[in-house]
C-alpha cells in the first residue's frame, strides 16, 4: 500500500487529480466508484478539474461498485440519484457511458444478472475508487463476507443499517438487501484508490492498514493487492 495523508481541505481535490490523471493517460478508461459522505467533497472537484484543464470524458465508462434494492432512481437515497446528480451529469457523460447496479425487491436475481453482463463487456477495470464503512466493510461486503465472493446479493448488517437510518428516514426504510460487487471481483481491479476521511474513520482504518488480513475486516484484503493508494483526510489517522 502506498498511504497518503492529505490536510482535511485539500482530501477532495487530491483524490481528484488521481481520477483526473488516468482519463488523461487513458482516455476510455474504466472506472468504478464507490458512493457515500467520503465522496462528497471529491466529485465536484473532479468536475472543477475536468473544466479547467478541458479534459475529454467522452470514451470514459463509469459504474458504481454497488446499490440498494428496491430504491427507485428518484430516491435522494439510493446511489444512482446521488452520483448522476453529483458526478455523471456535471461530467456531461452519455446515458451509455455509466451503469448504477439495481433490482427491485421481487426480482432480485436480475440485478446481479444485468450487473455481471456490463462486467464481461468491460476489458477489467482501470481504476476502483473505493471507501471503507465504520465495521471494515467495502461497498456491501460485510464482515465475514468469502474472499472469494463476487457479484452477489449482500443483506445489509445492522450496525450498516443504523448509519444509513437518517439517509432513508428511518430504521425500517432502509433496504435490507443490496446489490454488490464480492470482495474477488473487487480484487480484479488494475488499481484501486481507497480513500477515508473524518475521525470516526480513524480507527478502522489502523486495523486495515496495520493489523492482520482477516474476513472479520473486509477492507484488510486490500494489503494483498499489488497497486493500492490509499488516502487518508488528516482526521482519519491516528495520533
Amino acid at each position: 500500500m502506498n498511504i497518503t495523508v492529505t490536510p482535511d481541505d485539500k482530501f477532495g481535490s487530491h483524490i481528484a487529480q488521481y481520477v483526473s490523471q488516468q482519463i488523461l493517460c487513458k482516455p476510455d478508461s474504466s472506472i468504478c466508484v464507490a458512493t457515500g459522505t467520503t465522496m462528497d467533497s471529491i466529485w465536484p472537484e473532479i468536475v472543477r478539474i475536468k473544466h479547467e484543464v478541458n479534459i475529454d470524458y467522452s470514451k470514459a465508462f463509469f459504474f458504481n461498485v454497488d446499490e440498494y434494492v428496491g430504491v427507485a432512481k428518484d430516491n435522494p437515497a439510493g446511489c444512482y440519484f446521488r452520483i448522476v446528480r453529483d458526478l455523471y451529469e456535471p461530467l456531461a457523460l452519455a446515458s451509455n457511458q455509466f451503469y448504477v447496479p439495481g433490482a427491485p425487491a421481487d426480482n432480485m436475481e436480475e440485478g446481479v444478472k444485468k450487473f455481471q453482463e456490463v462486467l464481461d463487456r468491460l476489458a477489467g477495470i482501470d481504476l476502483m475508487l473505493l471507501n471503507v464503512g465504520g465495521n471494515g466493510h467495502i461497498a456491501f461486503n460485510e464482515p465475514g463476507t468469502p474472499f472469494e465472493s463476487n457479484l452477489y446479493l449482500a443483506k445489509i448488517s445492522q450496525s450498516t443499517v443504523e448509519a444509513k437510518k437518517d439517509l432513508f428516514g428511518g430504521v425500517d426504510k432502509v433496504p435490507k438487501y443490496g446489490v454488490t460487487m464480492g470482495i474477488k471481483s473487487i480484487m480484479l481491479a488494475k488499481r484501486i484508490l481507497f480513500v477515508a476521511k473524518g475521525m470516526h474513520k480513524a480507527s478502522i482504518m489502523n486495523t486495515i492498514i496495520n493489523g492482520p488480513v482477516t474476513v472479520d475486516v473486509p477492507g484488510s484484503v486490500l494489503q494483498l493487492h499489488p497497486f493500492v493508494d490509499v488516502v487518508m483526510g488528516e482526521s482519519a489517522t491516528l495520533r
